[in-house]
């Protein structure tokens, strides 16, 4: 994979997930989908593939303890085709789901890769949404429901 055929599966994917606004993930390398911020990113001097980032939201410094060891323990369970796993950048406060989609997974033709990587991002921002209600129900008891916080 090149820079070129990179921007090709961005624009393809926006397309099907972002009609509205299809070019912005070629053009900026992020999206909104579903209310979920999703990055791609690749770098030509490894051609590894593409290093796809999930926000998943911000968490507390009083929730980090709970909130990282649900997230340790969800690590251990995850059955995903691109590595995935969770991880925290710590500069921003912010908790990711981060894969690396490898260029030999990707089908060959602009169109149907395009497809195939918007069906990738599809559950990604599904599993966003599911594991930010996972925390949210396992707060309920809590004087601090908000463990994991939407971007705003």
């Amino acid at each position: 994979m090149d820079e070129e055929r990179f921007l090709a599966l961005c624009r393809a994917a926006g397309e099907r997930v972002q009609p509205d606004n299809p070019g912005q993930l070629a053009r900026t390398g992020e999206m909104e989908l579903d209310g979920v911020r999703i990055g791609l990113f690749f770098d030509s001097t490894t051609d590894k593939g593409i290093h796809c980032y999930v926000d998943l939201g911000t968490v507390g410094e009083s929730e980090r303890a709970r909130v990282f060891h649900r997230a340790l323990a969800l690590n251990l369970t995850l059955e995903g085709a691109h590595g995935e796993s969770l991880a925290f950048d710590e500069e921003s406060g912010r908790l990711v789901l981060r894969s690396l989609i490898r260029s030999g997974d990707i089908a060959n033709g602009a169109q149907l890769a395009g497809a195939q990587l918007a069906d990738w991002l599809r559950q990604y921002a599904d599993f966003a949404h599911a594991f930010r209600m996972r925390l949210e129900d396992a707060a309920s008891g809590l004087e601090n429901a908000s463990l994991l916080h939407a971007r705003a």
